[in-house]
């Protein structure tokens, strides 16, 4: 998984979203893993879920307070995408 390193330990750790106290715990439970990372690169914390999407098409919307939304399609067309703008 192409994930930075940094992120991949603080992952091993597997205390996300629990009240941090001390923050020297984070940084020494950081480091633990760090170390671990450098023996065995290909280890991901066993939370993680990889998925695969092969799309053909994909839209972007961004809301505007207005409402006039800003759409963007983009289609596959053999091996490459083109891309439209879409009426809000």
């Amino acid at each position: 998984m192409k994930r930075g390193t940094v992120a991949k330990a603080i992952a091993l750790i597997e205390r996300q979203s629990q009240i941090l106290v001390d923050p020297t715990e984070l940084e020494d439970n950081l480091q633990e893993k760090l170390n671990e990372h450098m023996i065995k690169p290909e280890f991901v914390s066993s939370t993680w879920t990889f998925y695969q999407v092969n799309a053909r098409e994909v839209e972007f919307w961004q809301a505007n307070e207005d409402r006039k939304h800003t759409r963007l399609l983009y289609k596959l067309n053999g091996d490459r995408w083109t891309k439209n703008t879409l009426w809000p």
